[in-house]
């Protein structure tokens, strides 16, 4: 195992594209014969980030999620919890015994990342600061809306909007969830 992992998420109900009238969930949707977990796992590979990945999805997707992860190389699949905070949980306590440096959290249903905001990701990361993880300013316009239908502006300036992946410290991370499911 490496120093540096990904938490690759993938144990999502995938509701909101099941809503679109889908029937499977997105992660094993096919583009050209090739399910987005696949093609997630194999654009992971192909920027040779010297990471080792470990898939974190459903129950029932584990033997499914075995064979590409053979295929692929990555550490043996693990099951997620109900929500995305207990799956990230699931998987810092797997690899807590393990010497790992950071973690990198992403979610499977995502299958494009970028080499070059991973390594600013990196290098942006020193003494003091726990966790980074890329941005977009918000250009549209934001409305806050109460019980009565009342609408409020707020100052998009004071806003951003927060991607995958997120790159943390593994020591800050593992303790912030510790304290979570504690509290």
């Amino acid at each position: 195992m490496k120093k540096n992992i990904i938490i690759l998420l993938a144990a999502g109900n995938s509701s909101r594209f099941k809503d679109n009238d889908q029937s499977i969930e997105k992660i094993f949707y096919k583009i050209n014969n090739k399910s987005i977990f696949e093609i997630c796992l194999r654009n992971i590979n192909k920027l040779n980030l010297n990471l080792s990945i470990l898939p974190v999805v459903k129950s029932d997707k584990l033997t499914e999620i075995k064979m590409l992860s053979k295929k692929y190389n990555t550490l043996p699949p693990i099951e997620g919890g109900k929500t995305r905070q207990e799956s990230v949980f699931n998987a810092l306590k797997y690899i807590s015994n393990k010497e790992v440096k950071f973690v990198l959290i992403h979610d499977a249903a995502r299958p494009i990342m970028n080499k070059k905001i991973i390594t600013s990701m990196f290098e942006q990361i020193k003494d003091g600061i726990s966790c980074v993880a890329p941005c977009l300013k918000i250009s549209d316009s934001i409305r806050k809306i109460n019980n009565e239908k009342k609408f409020g502006t707020l100052d998009k300036k004071q806003y951003i909007l927060l991607q995958t992946p997120q790159l943390c410290l593994f020591k800050d991370i593992f303790t912030a969830h510790k304290k979570a499911k504690k509290d």
